[in-house]
């Protein structure tokens, strides 16, 4: 596993959860099965984001959950560089599980993650049971309709 094994400090988590909750996200990545690999069955991943343009707070979550940093440059030359960093699997799950007490706006959808990864066997059984199947998809769509209820309009905001 990469990342750092020590655990950061409950200020750390706090800090983190802030910064995910403005910063993150929170999804459940499908892929196609590889039939070069005798796949039968679409493989479902747990994932989380988080971008920004100041890579330090990434890479300081990055020692500690892994995951991959990608460096996506703007279209605008005044704009900067923008930093992602990608955890997924049982990084995304032991993040999202360390932070939750402190999440505000991204609870409901760390919840959905969390409960995502609950059921994922510690070896996998070949084919996946078209149960489990169809209960990956229902929380990849769960999610993506939280995300769409949750997106606010400028003409929704109550004074």
């Amino acid at each position: 596993m990469s990342g750092d094994s020590k655990m950061p400090t409950s200020e750390q988590l706090a800090y983190f959860a802030g910064f995910f909750d403005g910063e993150g996200c929170v999804y459940i990545l499908k892929r196609k099965p590889r039939s070069s690999r005798g796949e039968i069955n679409p493989a479902y991943q747990l994932c989380i984001n988080i971008t920004n343009t100041n890579p330090n707070t990434i890479l300081l979550i990055k020692q500690y959950y892994g995951g991959y940093i990608g460096i996506q440059n703007q279209n605008n030359e005044n704009w900067r560089p923008c930093f992602r960093l990608v955890i997924s699997s049982f990084g995304a799950e032991r993040f999202l599980r360390d932070v939750y007490p402190y999440l505000i706006l991204k609870k409901e959808e760390a919840s959905i993650g969390l409960q995502f990864r609950s059921s994922f066997p510690k070896m996998q059984k070949h084919p996946t049971p078209k149960k489990e199947l169809l209960r990956r998809e229902i929380a990849k769509t769960k999610l993506q309709e939280l995300k769409r209820a949750t997106h606010i309009c400028g003409s929704e905001f109550i004074n």
